[in-house]
């Protein structure tokens, strides 16, 4: 709000400053929900006060807080603050233009709801529809041997059955989808070759929407099609908080290892992506960490494409990957983009160039050896 209506005010009380009680509120609320519309955006006052003190507080907050909640009511720009490197831009809305307030009441419930739920035992599953059925906020899923999510089967009797699941059709399967999910695990029973494949071209195996911390270990995970054929990836997530993969192999046929878009304290530690047909992962609009891993035998167009982006390397390996000779480059990076790279290896690569000119780009105590670009 700019300021307060004539009359009486819920929350503060006759003689007092609203002003003042405004900015205590904000101090001390758990979230603030920033409701965005033409008035709102573009008008000078207030209101635009409010907006930065809410980054402000989100700026002292650890990396992957929720806190600051934008809500688009009509079509408008989104507020270009940024505070303490902060973004107001970068933080993901809900567009309720279409009348979708009960997703809005589902995300915030489901926030909520990640604060405030216990953690559940660790469910054992063997197939797809004990794995649909153990999806949930706070819990932990432990995968025994290897099966395929895509089965039309097990997918047909899970419709619209898990709030924390939805199916969308693609050109030959269904993409599972796994939203609004807080405090979720999924992890090898036996730290043996248990994994989760699907068959279809055009789906990622796992893609997450609205999630927060999200952990994904010891598994191995790819598409059962030969190599050449899927269009989609191995891991997707959109709007996602803190999702972490450990020591888990991601492979091809995929079109990328990892499809990553407004993500923010993403972390990969060891582990690898390989052999994936398109390239080994596309990040926009995230910040993320990658510590000893190896990408390795992936080919086409570019390696790593980042837009807008804050990305750290560190430890990793990047062994014998070909792309395109007359436009594919390791790391295709915009000029908002900023990398690093901390003890990292370059070995047996070959492309046209290692990335654009002009990459913010910064190196210590990397190797090079046998590269051809």
């Amino acid at each position: 709000m700019d300021k307060p209506p004539a009359g009486s005010f819920p929350g503060i009380l006759i003689g007092e400053n609203w002003e003042e009680q405004i900015s205590k509120a904000i101090a001390s609320s758990r979230y603030f929900i920033a409701i965005l519309s033409k008035a709102s955006t573009s008008k000078t006052g207030y209101v635009q006060v409010e907006f930065r003190r809410a980054l402000q507080r989100m700026s002292q907050m650890p990396s992957g807080s929720i806190y600051l909640l934008p809500v688009r009511v009509d079509d408008c720009e989104v507020p270009q603050h940024t505070i303490e490197g902060v973004r107001f831009d970068q933080i993901q809305y809900i567009d309720v233009r279409e009348g979708k307030f009960s997703e809005l009441i589902e995300q915030l419930l489901a926030h909520r709801g990640g604060e405030n739920g216990e953690l559940s035992d660790p469910v054992e599953v063997e197939n797809p529809g004990q794995f649909f059925s153990a999806l949930k906020s706070n819990s932990k899923i432990e995968i025994s041997g290897k099966f395929d999510i895509s089965e039309r089967s097990s997918i047909r009797k899970w419709m619209n059955v898990n709030r924390f699941l939805r199916f969308t059709q693609r050109h030959d399967g269904y993409q599972p989808e796994i939203r609004n999910a807080t405090r979720l695990s999924i992890v090898s029973a036996d730290l043996g070759i248990n994994g989760i494949e699907v068959s279809p071209r055009y789906v990622d195996v796992l893609f997450f929407n609205n999630c927060r911390e999200v952990l994904l270990s010891t598994l191995r995970l790819g598409h059962t099609k030969f190599d050449g054929y899927c269009t989609e990836n191995v891991v997707g997530a959109q709007n996602c908080n803190q999702l972490h993969i450990d020591e888990c192999q991601l492979f091809g046929c995929g079109a990328y290892g990892l499809q990553l878009n407004h993500c923010n304290d993403f972390q990969m530690i060891g582990g690898s992506i390989y052999e994936c047909t398109y390239g080994i992962m596309d990040l926009r609009d995230t910040s993320a960490k990658f510590d000893k891993c190896t990408f390795r035998n992936n080919r086409e167009f570019s390696g790593v494409i980042m837009r807008n982006c804050d990305v750290e390397f560190r430890g990793c390996w990047f062994f014998q990957n070909v792309f395109d000779k007359l436009q594919g480059q390791l790391f295709d990076i915009d000029l908002e983009s900023r990398v690093s790279f901390v003890n990292c290896r370059f070995e047996s690569n070959r492309t046209k160039s290692f990335c654009p000119p002009g990459s913010n780009v910064k190196m210590r105590n990397c190797t090079f050896n046998e590269n051809s670009w």
